[in-house]
């Protein structure tokens, strides 16, 4: 690496080796990452003792000079790997069915259902499970509960493993970054609350739940109004319409919905402006020191999102840069924040959101420096415009190879939707803050329910309108694979260390990083399969997809109402990977069906037929309408068994011949154990897609 960068920021000698170690910590077991933590750990402390050594001998001065990085580097090293050591989850032994005692830490409701994640308070006899992080998946919901709660269950955790779907979302690598290694489905009504055990953060997501309950309960706020309120003020945008948000993120003012660095400083400003006061009277230290309380009570009342953390550091790291009467510069800022985010949550550096964060705003940072001052003009409101516009078009340079790699989608026209949402967003901000702020204290406004209807009007309208806008251009969704999108974002930092200096090798650099992402996409591209057959692993469903160039079927067999929209979402990535852009559903049984509750369809030249219910009968229809004995199997290539298979194999190989038997995912517990143990019995060949993965042919 540069030494002129290094020089410029030196938080990088901790910052780049902490983010090295807590990668090698994720792809090392314990033991592993034990004696490389000690051995990194013992170079750095002899390396130090040496440098110390030689640094009052002339001679040697050259020499430690250039290696003054290494024993920094070393440590910093080790720091990271212990720190995400400490944050990987414990294996569990526990007895099947054996009761558990755990304490609700956060909670999601859904119309039909909870999410819960808690931690294990006591396990039978078992002490040491104490401390585990789990999540609970409920049929059902039950609203007395709330975080703090301690509840009882019988437990059957399971280990929380991928999908196995190609291009999913892999959720066994998600949890286990936060420390969750087991999770649970379980109905509602078996869940027992048998006390209270607060802690800090669990009375504060109690006082959220309740400010969120007192902005439902506003009767001035329009619904749509209060879901807004409860987003951008308090955090939690699970009120939000999925539909919403699909909008807003089409139109690239999704980053309105999500405390951010924007929340941040919109909050910062207000503060300083309504202490102003103090510094008149001759009080700048303390004004600093108030606003820096309010903007840390606040990220803590809103649950501490990294990009809250982020931004609530760097509002800290500069404001006691002139607390002191020091200088310093946002990239400074950006640094430190950036290691002492890590230091408390290591598992940061793997979620998306941290990522597209630092990124957006060091671009803009660079920009703001080397780009901006040439547009500069003598009318105000046209700099204030230029500034808007060239932030919103580096953020979105910058972002794109993750939104893309993630969420398969760019807003093109986010530059636009920018330009007319966030000159009046800081007052609706401001009235939504006063609005929950009078809602949990039982009060309301009818002036400010007006103001904050009419900014969530404009700013739907505005989503809505770029989010068609958008769809007419015919920008469908995009995909990229992981190696293209490191190239990417390297090429993107190298793009910008040109910016600032001007040195020729980091434009040859970012060049030839562009066209190798480019050359290896292309590649990816020019080898997909053109068509083909997949069966995917889902916990609802039996989604089976066949795919032909740019146009897929969907067949879920016994689902005669299926969100079309729900499954394009959730399988996005996926489609796009193949190049699907026309998706037709297709949830009605085949005509030639003759068997009582069961679906045959034939896909990609192969017959697949699902077995359902287990009322069988001896009879079927022929072509002519005529009930006759069955007297010949029906041939199939495969027969899926979905959880509405009720009934044996062997009374099914009676009137079906069937090649190999595929488990469906949504059949688990002793069913699936069942089936398993009729297949080895009876020697039939079967693909079990819950352990499996997806099926792909």
């Amino acid at each position: 690496m540069s030494r002129q960068l290094l020089d410029e920021l030196p938080t990088l000698r901790v910052l780049l080796p902490m983010a090295g170690g807590i990668y090698l910590s994720d792809f090392l077991d314990c033991e592993a990452s034990f004696t490389v933590v000690v051995a990194i750990g013992i170079v750095g402390i002899l390396m130090t003792a040496a440098l110390f050594w030689a640094r009052p001998r002339v001679s040697l001065l050259s020499v430690v000079r250039r290696l003054r990085t290494v024993p920094v580097s070393c440590l910093a090293l080790s720091l990271g790997m212990i720190l995400m050591s400490t944050r990987l989850p414990r294996e569990l032994h526990l007895i099947s069915d054996e009761h558990v005692a755990a304490r609700i830490e956060s909670i999601s409701l859904k119309e039909q259902s909870m999410r819960l994640e808690a931690t294990l308070v006591a396990a039978g006899q078992s002490a040491e499970v104490a401390g585990n992080r789990i999540m609970i998946y409920t049929a059902g919901c039950d609203y007395t509960l709330a975080a703090g709660d301690v509840i009882a269950f019988p437990q059957s955790l399971t280990p929380i493993t991928g999908s196995g779907n190609p291009g999913a979302f892999d959720f066994g690598s998600h949890f286990r970054h936060k420390g969750i290694a087991y999770r649970q489905f379980i109905d509602a009504e078996n869940i027992n609350r048998i006390g209270t055990f607060d802690t800090f953060m669990t009375r504060i997501a109690r006082y959220r739940r309740t400010a969120e309950h007192a902005v439902m309960s506003l009767d001035g706020l329009s619904p749509e109004a209060r879901r807004l309120s409860i987003a951008i003020v308090l955090g939690n945008d699970d009120y939000i319409d999925p539909d919403v948000r699909d909008e807003f993120s089409a139109a690239g003012i999704a980053h309105v919905l999500a405390l951010s660095g924007l929340h941040i400083a919109i909050l910062t400003m207000l503060t300083m402006v309504l202490l102003y006061p103090m510094d008149r009277a001759g009080h700048k230290r303390l004004r600093l020191f108030v606003t820096l309380m309010i903007v840390a009570a606040y990220a803590v009342f809103t649950g501490l999102s990294p990009s809250v953390v982020r931004a609530a550091i760097m509002t800290a790291v500069v404001t006691w840069a002139f607390y002191i009467y020091r200088r310093t510069t946002i990239a400074d800022a950006l640094c430190i924040a950036a290691v002492i985010t890590l230091a408390f949550r290591p598992e940061d550096l793997f979620s998306a959101g941290f990522w597209m964060s630092y990124l957006s705003v060091t671009t803009i940072t660079v920009v703001g420096y080397t780009i901006l001052p040439r547009l500069k003009t003598r009318l105000v409101i046209v700099n204030y415009i230029t500034g808007i516009v060239v932030s919103s078009i580096a953020a979105m340079i910058a972002t794109m190879p993750i939104t893309i790699y993630c969420f398969n989608s760019v807003a093109p026209l986010s530059v636009v939707a920018n330009v007319v949402v966030l000159p009046f967003f800081p007052l609706l901000m401001i009235a939504c803050m006063m609005a929950v702020a009078g809602a949990a204290a039982g009060i309301e406004w009818a002036w400010i329910d007006n103001v904050v209807n009419a900014g969530n009007n404009c700013i739907s309208w505005v989503a809505d309108a770029i989010a068609r806008l958008t769809q007419s251009l015919g920008i469908g969704a995009m995909h990229i694979g992981y190696i293209t999108a490191v190239l990417a974002v390297i090429s993107l930092i190298a793009a910008l260390l040109w910016l600032v200096w001007r040195q020729h090798r980091y434009a040859v650099s970012a060049a030839a990083l562009l066209i190798a992402a480019i050359a290896i996409e292309t590649a990816s591209i020019a080898t997909r399969p053109s068509e083909g057959v997949i069966l995917l692993n889902d916990s609802r469903h039996t989604p089976l997809i066949a795919h032909n160039g740019d146009t897929a079927v969907v067949w879920m067999p016994f689902d005669k109402y299926v969100d079309k929209q729900s499954f394009l979402r959730s399988q996005r990535n996926l489609l796009a990977g193949l190049g699907v852009s026309k998706v037709s559903i297709a949830t009605d049984s085949n005509e030639d069906n003759r068997l009582v509750r069961m679906q045959l369809a034939t896909i990609g030249g192969r017959r697949f037929l699902a077995l359902g219910g287990g009322h069988w009968r001896d009879k079927r229809i022929n072509s002519d309408g005529i009930s006759t004995d069955f007297a010949a199997r029906l041939r199939t290539d495969y027969a899926i068994a979905t959880r509405r298979f009720r009934g044996s194999l062997a009374t099914a190989t009676r009137f079906v011949t069937f090649d190999t038997l595929i488990i469906s995912g949504n059949v688990y517990g002793p069913r699936r154990a069942t089936l398993i143990a009729e297949c080895d019995s009876m020697r039939l060949p079967y693909i079990d897609i819950a352990s499996s993965g997806a099926f792909v042919r």
